[in-house]
């Protein structure tokens, strides 16, 4: 069963299983406590292995405790799409040079090899110290924080302008790639399939482009990727799909994930109520404490309309590509793509001008 699970395609919205454990059997168990303490002289209780609080995965890690010592390690094997081009080395690189000036980047823990993974059943892993965390409550100020956050972290991200990473597909392009994929599924003859991708081809190619401010980026800020202490987040998680992309379009996917796009309960299936939903206070809020975090990011902000917009339409394909909702639905749904961008544009114009009257 454990050699025969893939969950290499990337299958957000899966519900953990105990397979999704990093080591399940014995033999696994004292396999990985061998090369832990090979690699970085650490001795692994690996009876004490748990989950990290989380919905979904889509490679298995675990957390475990370190005999001798107080703090437990995090563990987490590199999905396969993400150590293409080199990009797990850059992922490395740019998340242990945050962690270097930011509190809330947990390092990578270096081998005694000054390497950052080991090869763990034919599977690259890398380790961190655990930070205890809880997930994302749902409240504004909660929002808030993580906008202030990702404005800290880009504005130092600016500073890494020198470390260039594997090129990232632009929103706009990913859009056009599901788009391709989804003419292609069995439904895609059908009148009302034809009109979604008709609607949807039409509006991302409205939307194009380009934002001026690129450098090195997460490049998945959903709500499931920070850990909070109360109202502080003390970590951001997953930097699987760090690269090198546009800035201001990485701050865009992380204002959809908590003004726009839900989830189903305790899982990361997207969720697309009857009635469209824009929290227009809540991105108005998250949108101060980043320009305030990240001032030097002001002149992208005119972008915001294309790039939330056309996130948003990135997570109605993917959502039908996986199955979460019906093309009917999101044609329901893109009918509101006009209110959308207007409401965006609003908001940006009149944050534009508050700045420019009185500084904030």
């Amino acid at each position: 069963m454990l050699d025969t699970l893939d969950r290499d395609n990337d299958c957000p919205g899966q519900d953990l299983i105990p397979f999704d454990i990093l080591a399940v059997t014995s033999l696994e168990k004292d396999l990985l406590r061998s090369l832990v303490q090979e690699h970085y002289g650490l001795h692994l209780q690996v009876e004490s292995a748990a989950f990290p609080e989380s919905f979904s995965t889509t490679s298995r890690k675990a957390i475990f405790a370190v005999a001798g010592s107080g703090p437990r390690v995090f563990i987490k094997e590199k999905p396969l799409y993400a150590v293409r081009d080199g990009r797990h080395v850059f992922a490395a690189s740019l998340q242990n040079a945050l962690a270097s000036r930011l509190l809330f980047i947990c390092p990578i823990i270096l081998g005694q090899d000054q390497r950052p993974f080991f090869a763990f059943k034919g599977r690259l892993c890398f380790l961190t110290p655990y930070i205890e965390s809880s997930v994302f409550s749902g409240s504004i100020e909660s929002s808030v924080a993580i906008a202030a956050a990702v404005g800290e972290m880009h504005r130092v991200c600016l500073d890494l302008a020198p470390l260039h990473g594997a090129g990232m597909d632009d929103v706009f392009e990913w859009n056009n790639m599901a788009l391709r994929e989804l003419e292609n599924l069995s439904f895609a003859h059908a009148s009302v399939a034809v009109e979604f991708l008709w609607r949807a081809r039409t509006l991302n190619a409205r939307l194009r482009c380009y934002p001026t401010m690129q450098g090195p980026v997460h490049g998945d800020l959903s709500v499931f990727n920070f850990g909070f202490s109360g109202p502080r987040v003390v970590a951001i998680h997953d930097w699987d799909s760090a690269g090198w992309g546009s800035i201001m379009q990485d701050f865009a996917e992380c204002l959809v994930s908590n003004c726009l796009m839900f989830y189903k309960g305790a899982t990361s299936k997207l969720r697309l109520d009857h009635d469209f939903f824009f929290d227009a206070s809540r991105f108005r809020r998250m949108l101060g404490a980043y320009r305030q975090h990240c001032p030097a990011m002001d002149s992208d902000t005119q972008y915001l309309p294309q790039l939330v917009t056309a996130t948003w339409l990135e997570l109605l394909l993917l959502g039908v590509m996986r199955g979460d909702f019906s093309p009917h639905r999101v044609l329901q749904h893109l009918g509101n793509s006009d209110e959308l961008f207007t409401q965006v544009q609003n908001i940006v114009a009149i944050k534009e001008e508050l700045h420019a009257k009185f500084g904030i």
